[in-house]
């Protein structure tokens, strides 16, 4: 009964999987290059989009012929091993889903399943349209053709910048039964999410979800020192209610850095009974390309072993089931695994995925230490040789802009580049008044030694002084800056999120100095009273 469940669940998480949507900006598509930067424009767009659940529009420059991504291609073989009866099956499933945008205001996703679960193969296509029918609302239909034949229809609409709806309804003529959809979604402050759908079908069944998402700011874990915290991305909370189950997940995703990532989703139901689930994942980005998949399970079915590998848009799943549960038959085997608790089994997949995180983070960094160096040794003295010449462009300016207003306003240093390593160069001088000596005169050499991802740049920010202090406009990135440049090597994570450090002193707080953090993207203002 266990395998037949979880046979059905994952039927079920199949079905879900073909409701994904995703909007196509305009882009070059068939290299690897364009794949990655697209990729990483869907992440964006679905993170900002107000209504992704429903509402996703073609992109404003959308060309009128057909556009096509697929990267949703996955084999599927599992190999199931039943210990309560000594029997050993398996079954594969392969699913496809690509998007094509037909025109500005018409969308169609085509999904695809051939799978011969419980040794009946099954597999049907279902493509579905999305119509802009007003600059708020879209319509929505699809139908499927092959073993499962279901017919769909809904709109969404978009009630303010914050908060949009969304109906649907869908009949399906295997089971005879018809259901209804309510859903709503809104933001909460900049980075989270809530939605809330409720659902019934003919038969009686109802199911009520809250699904709560929270995208975690760059700028703030690099104020972390935990890996843990420093690499948290995403933090996403569901609770579903239905008819005689209550449901509960949480989910931490993490990026460690370019290559590693990790995951990690504890659960628990509540019918009859109470039971527990804890899942962890890892991917290891192997090349540009090329990504390999490991993770473990733990569920009151038993154990999971999950090996994978993607190649381009294909991604291959091998899954491992150790079906452990409760059986006519004991087996010795059997026996050996039920003897540890259960607390054990859970802690064993959070322990290992704490300790996996930071092996994967160890192995990071061994990788990109000879990288580092050879790009300490060629780009890096580039950048400085032309940080240089352009420095000498400004000197002058810088400490004459600087002297206007010393008695006002004083920028000891200004420094920019990785954050935690600004932090280490400034506390080597904290405490007491060591700080006033991170200040360089003026008549020394203004390219300095700087520790590794560390570039100085306080004569651009002394050539920026005006009469009533410092001012630099919000802009996408403060690299573009004359004299600025961008001291992180570009295949380390941290070169996305650079910060600016300024270090100053102001008239009316003569014995106080200041140390102020800003993120690339935002605004400095620094101003004094001119009429002092």
């Amino acid at each position: 009964m266990n395998q037949d469940n979880q046979q059905n669940q994952n039927n079920i998480d199949l079905e879900d999987n073909t409701n994904l949507r995703v909007s196509l900006p305009q882009t070059q598509y068939f290299s690897h290059e364009a794949l990655r930067e697209m990729s990483k424009r869907f992440k964006e767009q679905n993170k900002e989009n107000q209504h992704d659940m429903q509402m996703n529009w073609p992109g404003q420059a959308s060309e009128d012929n057909l556009l096509y991504y697929g990267d949703t291609m996955c084999f599927e073989q599992r190999y199931i091993n039943d210990l309560r009866f000594q029997r050993f099956t398996t079954d594969n499933k392969f699913t496809f889903a690509a998007d094509f945008i037909i025109n500005e205001k018409t969308q169609m996703r085509m999904n695809c399943l051939v799978s011969n679960k419980n040794k009946q193969v099954v597999g049907f296509l279902y493509p579905k349209f999305k119509y802009q029918f007003r600059p708020k609302t879209q319509l929505e239909g699809g139908f499927s053709v092959g073993s499962i034949h279901r017919r769909m229809i809904g709109i969404s609409h978009i009630l303010s910048p914050k908060l949009s709806v969304g109906y649907q309804a869908e009949l399906c003529y295997l089971r005879k039964q018809l259901t209804h959809s309510f859903s709503a979604k809104e933001k909460f402050g900049r980075n989270s999410y809530l939605t809330t759908t409720y659902s019934n079908n003919s038969q009686g069944k109802y199911n009520f979800k809250i699904k709560n998402d929270n995208y975690i700011d760059d700028q703030v874990t690099q104020n972390y020192q935990n890996l843990m915290l420093r690499s948290a991305k995403k933090v996403t909370s569901i609770v579903s209610i239905r008819e005689n189950k209550i449901e509960a997940q949480a989910m931490s995703s993490h990026k460690i850095s370019r290559r590693f990532r990790s995951r990690l989703q504890v659960g628990a139901s509540m019918d009859s009974e109470v039971s527990y689930s804890a899942e962890n994942e890892f991917k290891w980005q192997f090349r540009d390309h090329v990504r390999l998949y490991s993770g473990l399970r733990y569920s009151i079915d038993g154990w999971q072993f999950l090996f994978g590998i993607k190649i381009a848009g294909l991604k291959l799943k091998i899954p491992l089931i150790f079906i452990e549960g409760e059986g006519n038959q004991e087996t010795e085997e059997v026996s050996k695994i039920q003897n540890y608790p259960n607390w054990f089994k859970y802690s064993l997949i959070i322990g290992g995925f704490v300790l996996g995180t930071y092996i994967m983070k160890m192995l990071d960094n061994n990788i990109d230490k000879k990288k580092i160096t050879k790009w300490i040794q060629n780009s890096l003295i580039k950048l400085k040789d032309r940080q240089e010449d352009s420095l000498l462009l400004i000197k002058d300016r810088s400490i004459r802009n600087q002297r206007q207003i010393e008695s006002k306003l004083f920028i000891m240093r200004a420094l920019y580049g990785q954050k935690s390593e600004i932090k280490k160069f400034i506390d080597r001088f904290q405490g007491g008044d060591r700080l006033n000596q991170i200040t360089s005169p003026y008549e020394s050499s203004f390219v300095s030694e700087m520790p590794y991802g560390i570039s100085d740049v306080t004569i651009p920010i002394r050539f920026s002084l005006e009469p009533n202090g410092l001012t630099l406009e919000k802009m996408k990135t403060k690299e573009n800056i004359l004299g600025f440049f961008n001291p992180i090597p570009p295949f380390r994570m941290e070169h996305d999120n650079p910060v600016l450090c300024i270090i100053y002193k102001r008239q009316e707080e003569s014995d106080t100095i200041r140390v102020s953090y800003y993120s690339d993207d935002e605004e400095v203002k620094i101003l004094i009273d001119v009429q002092q």
